[in-house]
Formats: C-alpha cells, sequence, structure tokens
C-alpha cells in the first residue's frame, strides 16, 4: 500500500483510500463495536455492542462489517474476559472467510475510537497477514470530507489465507 497517501503501509488516507476503492484486491472493513458499562458489582464489566446497525445505515462504499465479539473472539471465555484471542488457526480461518487471503489488501476503519480497527490489524499481523492498514482518521474524517457512503450489506467473497503465525506476539499473565 507504499505510495501516495499510505503512511509505511500502516495507515492509509482518505485519499489514497478513495482512489483506491476499485482495485479487485482491496478488502476494505468497518469494524465498529461501542463497550456499554455496567453497574459495578456485575459479573462483566460492560456489554459489547456490534456497530452493525450503524453500519447498514451508511459505510464506506465497498465495506464489508466485522463483528469483532461474535467473528473474532474466542467466546467460550468468561463474560469478564471480552475480546479474549481465539487458537490462531481459528483466527484465520474466520479471517478466510470473511474474505481476507492472500493477495488481498485490506483496509479497516471505525467510528468513535481508532482502537476499534486498530485491534484487527493487530489480530491480522498476528496470523501472519501484514498487507493491512487503517484509514487515518475513520468514518468521520471520511463523512467530514463529503465522500460517498453506501447502506445496506456487503460482503467479500470467502477466500483462501495462508498463515505464519505469530503467537510471540501476544503474552499471557
Amino acid at each position: 500500500m507504499s505510495g501516495d497517501g499510505a503512511t509505511d503501509d500502516t495507515l492509509v488516507s482518505t485519499e489514497w483510500l478513495a482512489a483506491h476503492l476499485d482495485d479487485p484486491d482491496l478488502r476494505l472493513y468497518e469494524c465498529t463495536f461501542h463497550l456499554r458499562y455496567r453497574p459495578e458489582g456485575d459479573d462483566a464489566p460492560y456489554d459489547v455492542e456490534s456497530g452493525h446497525a450503524e453500519y447498514l445505515e451508511g459505510h464506506l462504499p465497498g465495506a464489508a462489517f466485522i463483528d469483532q465479539q461474535r467473528e473474532l473472539s474466542d467466546n467460550s471465555s468468561p463474560p469478564h474476559l471480552r475480546f479474549t484471542l481465539p487458537p490462531l488457526d481459528v483466527l484465520a480461518g474466520a479471517f478466510a472467510a470473511l474474505g481476507v487471503g492472500d493477495g488481498t489488501r485490506v483496509v479497516l476503519y471505525g467510528r468513535g475510537k481508532p482502537q476499534v480497527a486498530t485491534r484487527v490489524w493487530w489480530l491480522l499481523r498476528a496470523v501472519g497477514f501484514d498487507r493491512a492498514a487503517v484509514l487515518d482518521g475513520g468514518f468521520e474524517k471520511w463523512q467530514r470530507e463529503g465522500r460517498a457512503l453506501d447502506g445496506g450489506e456487503h460482503r467479500h467473497p470467502p477466500a483462501v489465507l495462508t498463515t505464519r503465525p505469530r503467537p510471540e506476539l501476544f503474552v499471557s499473565r
């Protein structure tokens, strides 16, 4: 993704993305979720609310949605350990089912907080996929610039993803 509008392949500008939306190897994903905090003393500190409803109302053209809690987390973990890393082979299979594959380039964005996209970027690195970047300024910058939005659902076709797991990127307590 290097070149005009890309910053060392970690961030891409809205200008770069607008110029590459029609690239056949591009996979664009919205990764939004919200944490809704519970009263102190509950069994979990917060509930995770998917941003899927917002996505359906309007998203970047060609973007698919990633439900991080449902698709990219170990949901057998206790409620107080949300977003636990699943086994890397399971994670790689989830990414392939979402359309991330050999020869694709991934751009991730979210609403509100950049960590909704950076978590997915990190998970892709964990399975050895390095052709991913985060949209600088996210949904809000795209919208402020008056750029086009789409509504409804978009999905990328499943792909084949050759992985190089990097378990050393994570530590346990």
